[in-house]
C-alpha cells in the first residue's frame, strides 16, 4: 500500500486478499466456488468478527520501513495517511476503524498532492489526443531500423524489441556492433538476474535485433530511428542516405534532443515522414517520448508516432520544432541555466543540489550534469551557437570543465570529484576556484544565498519558458509540458509538473516574484506575455488548456 503497486492474484492469495483464483469466466468461477462452500457447509465468516494479523505494526517497524522507502517517498504525504487508515484498523473496532478510514481519505482528496497526482495521472492519458487532428489509422510498424549501437541506440533497440518488433541495429563497424549487442545483452542479462525475465525470454529479445554495418539493411524497415550524437552535419548525411535506400513509405525519424527536425527533413524528398523520436536514456526504460514535429511532417506520420509510443508503452508527447523542443529548452534556458549562475553567484554545487533534492528531484542538476557527462551539453551549445547567441554568462562552468577534459562521472572529475568505482560526488576544490575565477572575470560578487532563493531560481524559469513554450505554439497544453517535466525530467509528481505548481502558486504571485529578478537580470528573467495575461486576468494554466480544449 505505501508504495502504491499492483500485485498478482497469486500473491494476493498468499496474503489472503483474496480466497480463490479461477480459470475461464470469474462469475461461472465466483458461481462454483459458492457451491463448493455451500456443499461443505463452511460456517459463515464475518469480515468484522475476524482477528488481524499485527506483526510488523508497531511504531519501531512502521519507522524501519518508512525509512527504507524514504528515498521514494520523499516529500510525499499520502504514505503518513495509509500507516495512520493501517493502524486504525489494527487499533479500533472495526467500525471506528472504518470511520477513522473514511476520515483520512476525505482529507487526502483535498490535499494539493492529491490533486497534483490525479492531474498528472488524466495528463498523461491526454497527451495523446493532437487538437485539429482527423480521425486516420496508424500506418502498420512491421519491422525497423536503429542507426548508432551505443548506448542510446541500443537501449532504443531494446524497446523495439521488449514490444515485439524485429529490428536491425546499424552501426557504422563490426567492433562497435559487437560492442553495443554485447551491452544490450548484458542489460538484459540483468534483468533474468532480477527475476523479471527468463532466460528463454532473454534469447528471444535478442533474437529480434540484428546487427549490420550497412545502412542499407534499413532497406527494408517500416521506420527508421537515428540515434548517432548530435552533430547536424552527421544527422544530415545519414538522412540523406537513409532516404536512398529505404522504400518511399518508411518513416525517417530522429532521436536528437534539440536539433532541427524541419532542416533534417530538408534532406530528404519526403519531409512529411520525417520526424523527432526523442527517447531518454535509458531508452528501454524511460517512459516518455518526446515526438518532435517538424514544419512539413504530415498528420499520418504524427498519428504513426503515438502508436509507436504506445506500441512501446512509453508516454508520447508531441512538441513543435524549436531550440530544445519541450524539456530540453526549459532545461537548457532555464533549470540549468539559473544553476550555473547560482553557482557563479556564490552557491556551492553541494547547497543547490541539496535544495533541488528536497525540493523533489531524484538528483540535483550539478549531479545530473555530470552523470550525464558535461561534454553533452557542451555539444549541444555548439550545435545553437551556429543559429542563436545567448549572452554571457552562458554555462561559462560547464563549457570550461569540457575544455580542461572534466567531463563528470567518466572521467573522474567534473562539477564534483569521484573514485574509481566509486559514483558518490564529493567536493571539488580545483572546479570551486574554476568558478571563482570565472565570476572575477564578469565582474559578478559573489555572496551567501539561501536555501529559498536557490529553489525559486531554478523552478521559476521552468514555469516563465513553459509559458513561452505555450505562447509559440510549441507546446499545446500546459498538461503536455507536465507530463514532460514529471516523466522524463525527475519533475516531483506530487507537485504536478512545473506549470500545474504554477498554478497552485498562483500566477499573480509568480509574475511578482519573477519580475523581482528581472531587476537583476532583464533578458533571462523577461516575463512571457502569456503569463502576464494569466495572472492580471486572475486566469490559470489549467483554465487556459480548459479554454483551447
Amino acid at each position: 500500500m505505501i508504495q502504491g503497486a499492483p500485485i498478482d492474484a497469486a500473491r494476493a492469495r498468499e496474503l489472503g486478499v483474496i480466497d480463490e483464483v479461477v480459470q475461464g469466466s470469474p462469475r461461472d468461477g465466483g458461481v462454483a466456488y459458492a457451491q463448493k462452500l455451500a456443499d461443505e457447509g463452511a460456517p459463515v465468516r464475518r469480515t468484522g468478527d475476524r482477528n488481524t494479523d499485527t506483526a510488523g505494526f508497531s511504531d519501531a517497524e512502521v519507522a524501519e520501513y518508512l525509512k527504507s522507502q524514504a528515498r521514494a517517498l520523499k516529500g510525499r504525504t499520502t504514505q503518513e495517511k495509509t500507516i495512520a487508515a493501517i493502524k486504525a484498523a489494527v487499533d479500533l473496532p472495526l467500525a471506528e476503524g472504518l470511520k477513522r478510514e473514511d476520515e483520512l481519505s476525505r482529507a487526502s482528496l483535498k490535499d494539493r498532492e492529491s490533486e497534483a497526482l490525479r492531474h498528472v495521472f488524466f495528463a498523461e492519458r491526454e497527451v495523446g489526443k493532437i487538437p485539429g487532428l482527423p480521425p486516420m489509422e496508424a500506418a502498420p510498424i512491421r519491422k525497423a531500423a536503429v542507426i548508432g549501437a551505443g548506448t542510446m541506440g541500443g537501449g532504443i533497440a531494446m524497446a523495439l524489441a521488449n514490444s515485439g518488433v524485429p529490428t536491425t541495429l546499424i552501426d557504422v563497424s563490426d567492433a562497435a556492433l559487437e560492442r553495443g549487442l554485447g551491452v544490450v545483452r548484458a542489460n538484459y542479462e540483468v534483468t533474468v538476474k532480477r527475476g523479471r525475465m527468463t532466460a528463454d525470454e532473454l534469447e528471444q529479445r535478442m533474437g529480434l535485433i540484428e546487427g549490420a554495418t550497412s545502412l542499407s539493411a534499413a532497406g527494408d524497415a517500416d521506420v527508421v530511428i537515428e540515434a548517432v550524437f548530435e552533430d547536424f552535419e552527421l544527422k544530415k548525411r545519414i538522412i540523406r542516405e537513409l532516404d536512398q535506400v529505404t522504400p518511399a513509405h518508411t518513416i525517417l525519424a530522429s532521436n536528437t534532443s534539440t536539433l532541427s527536425i524541419t532542416e533534417l527533413a530538408a534532406e530528404t524528398k519526403r519531409p512529411a515522414q520525417v520526424v523527432g523520436l526523442h527517447f531518454f536514456s535509458p531508452a528501454h526504460i524511460m517512459r516518455l517520448l518526446e515526438i518532435v514535429r517538424g514544419a512539413e511532417t504530415s498528420n499520418e506520420t504524427l498519428v504513426t508516432s503515438l502508436e509507436i509510443a504506445r506500441k512501446l508503452r512509453k508516454i508520447g508527447v508531441v512538441s513543435g520544432d524549436a531550440f530544445g523542443f519541450i524539456g530540453n529548452k526549459m532545461m537548457q534556458d532555464g533549470y540549468f541555466r539559473e544553476a550555473e549562475q547560482l553557482l557563479l553567484e556564490g552557491a556551492s554545487a553541494e547547497q543547490i543540489d541539496k535544495v533541488m533534492e528536497a525540493f523533489g528531484f531524484a538528483m540535483g542538476p550539478n549531479k545530473v550534469n555530470d552523470m550525464a557527462g558535461v561534454d553533452v551539453g557542451t555539444k549541444v551549445r555548439e550545435e545553437l551557437y551556429k543559429k542563436e547567441s545567448r549572452p554571457d554568462p552562458y554555462f561559462v562552468v560547464s563549457d570550461a570543465l569540457t575544455a580542461q577534459g572534466k567531463l563528470g562521472q567518466k572521467s573522474g572529475e567534473g562539477v564534483y570529484s569521484y573514485k574509481p568505482g566509486d559514483r558518490t560526488a564529493y567536493p571539488n576544490p580545483a572546479t570551486e576556484d574554476l568558478i571563482r575565477k570565472l565570476a572575477a572575470d564578469r565582474g559578478i560578487e559573489r555572496r551567501e544565498i539561501s536555501d529559498a532563493e536557490i529553489e525559486e531560481r531554478c523552478v521559476l524559469p521552468l514555469i516563465n519558458i513553459g509559458a513561452q513554450l505555450l505562447e509559440d505554439g510549441i507546446a499545446y497544453r500546459a498538461k503536455d509540458i507536465d507530463v514532460v517535466w514529471t516523466a522524463g525530467y525527475g519533475f516531483p509528481r506530487h507537485l504536478g509538473g512545473p506549470m500545474f505548481y504554477a498554478d497552485t502558486l498562483g500566477l499573480k504571485t509568480v509574475l511578482a516574484r519573477i519580475e523581482h529578478y528581472q531587476k537583476q537580470s532583464d533578458y533571462y528573467w523577461k516575463p512571457s506575455p502569456l503569463l502576464v495575461r494569466l495572472a492580471n486576468e486572475g486566469g490559470t494554466f489549467e483554465g487556459y488548456d480548459a479554454s483551447r480544449a
